[in-house]
C-alpha cells in the first residue's frame, strides 16, 4: 500500500489490516525497514508518549465573529481535537502524537510539517467560503506538499464541487507558513493534510 500523505507498506496483510512482517518505506526520508504489525499496530517501534493528567481540552470551538440574527450568542462553527492557533511545538506531546498519527508511514524520531502558526488561519477563510458559496457538499480534504525549505510545492484539493471554491481553498492553504517535516533530524519534504466538514447551517 502506498499512502496519500508519504511512504509505503509491503508485506503481511489480514482482514484489512497490516499483520506480520513487511517492509516499510518511511514517509520523508524514503528510508526502508523491517517492520512487524499485530492487527494493525506496528510492535516493537518506539512507544507513543503516556498522556498525562491535566486541565488540557478535548474540544477547540472557533465561533463566528457575528450574531445571528436575533440572538446574542455566537454560533460555534469550528471544531477540531487540536487547538487552532498554536504551533507544533506548542502543541502538549499528546497534541503532537494525534497529528503524528495521521501518518501510516512516519519513522521514528521523525516529526510531519505544520502550519507555523496553527490551521486557525485557513480554518476561519474556510467558513467564510462555506457561506459566500453556500456549500452543501461537506467533506474537504486538502493536500500540501511541503518542501525540506518550508515552501509549498503543490496544493491538490477535493471536496467542492464549485470550482471557484475549491480554488480558493488551494490558495489559501498554499498560502500558509508551515514547519517542514524533519527526518533522522533534517528538515525534509512531506504532506500536510486538512480534512473536515464544511456546511451553511441556516
Amino acid at each position: 500500500m502506498t499512502y496519500t500523505l508519504g511512504g509505503a507498506y509491503e508485506g503481511h496483510w489480514r482482514a484489512g489490516k497490516r499483520d506480520g512482517k513487511g517492509t516499510m518505506t518511511f514517509a520523508g526520508s524514503g528510508r526502508r525497514a523491517e517492520v512487524e504489525f499485530v492487527d494493525g499496530e506496528r510492535i516493537r517501534a518506539a512507544p507513543h508518549p503516556a498522556p498525562q493528567a491535566s486541565n488540557e481540552k478535548t474540544e477547540y470551538v472557533a465561533f463566528s465573529h457575528e450574531a445571528p440574527i436575533g440572538s446574542h450568542l455566537l454560533d460555534k462553527v469550528i471544531r477540531s481535537p487540536l487547538p487552532l492557533n498554536r504551533s507544533y511545538d506548542e502543541l502538549t506531546p499528546a497534541q503532537r502524537q494525534m497529528v503524528r498519527d495521521e501518518y501510516p508511514a512516519l519513522d521514528d524520531g521523525d516529526e510531519p510539517p505544520y502550519p507555523s502558526k496553527g490551521p486557525g488561519e485557513l480554518f476561519d477563510f474556510l467558513r467564510e467560503i462555506a457561506g459566500r458559496y453556500n456549500i452543501k457538499e461537506p467533506n474537504l480534504a486538502i493536500y500540501v506538499l511541503v518542501g525540506a525549505d518550508g515552501k509549498v510545492e503543490s496544493v491538490s484539493t477535493f471536496g467542492i464541487d464549485d470550482t471557484e471554491a475549491r480554488r480558493l481553498a488551494g490558495t489559501a492553504a498554499g498560502m500558509l507558513k508551515y514547519k517542514p517535516a524533519r527526518c533522522g533530524g533534517q528538515p525534509c519534504k512531506m504532506m500536510v493534510p486538512f480534512r473536515g466538514h464544511l456546511k451553511v447551517i441556516f
